[in-house]
């Protein structure tokens, strides 16, 4: 009884987690519109640091994207990727001292020196399967259950 109740609930927080990815999908593709949509070319022109917030805005959206993989694919490199990314993000876009600027740089070789030498490819087995052919699977084996339990 009491696995069948973790088995309950381990599929519905995967439930949860498709729905989080799918809200994150819709917030990303406003984000990317109002980007689109305040782009002008011309306070490019009057302003210089109107870029800075274009940067910020789109690098943001790029990390939402990640972490949206990272949803879908439970991988620690894709960890690793939104970690570097958020670091990199922090230190273009925001205007920090030298000694922070150091740390961000001190995290992000941190980072690729983890992914270099202590990241074990075969820990992430990413297996794709598809959703007709998942509930086939499942159908047979609650088939074979049934005869092995007659």
């Amino acid at each position: 009884m009491e696995s069948k109740i973790k088995e309950v609930m381990h599929r519905l927080s995967y439930l949860l987690e498709i729905l989080v990815g799918f809200l994150m999908l819709a917030a990303l593709f406003a984000a990317l519109g109002g980007l689109v949509y305040i782009i002008n070319p011309s306070s490019l022109f009057a302003d210089p640091t109107v870029f800075s917030k274009y940067l910020s805005i789109a690098s943001t959206i790029v990390i939402g994207v990640e972490f949206v993989k990272m949803l879908c694919t439970h991988t620690i490199d894709s960890v690793i990727d939104i970690m570097l990314l958020a670091i990199a993000r922090q230190m273009i876009t925001e205007h920090t001292s030298p000694l922070e600027n150091l740390f961000a740089v001190i995290s992000i070789a941190i980072l690729y020196l983890v992914r270099k030498f202590l990241y074990i490819k075969q820990l992430d087995k990413i297996e794709h399967v598809k959703i007709l052919d998942f509930l086939k699977s499942k159908k047979q084996k609650e088939g074979e259950n049934n005869v092995t339990t007659k």
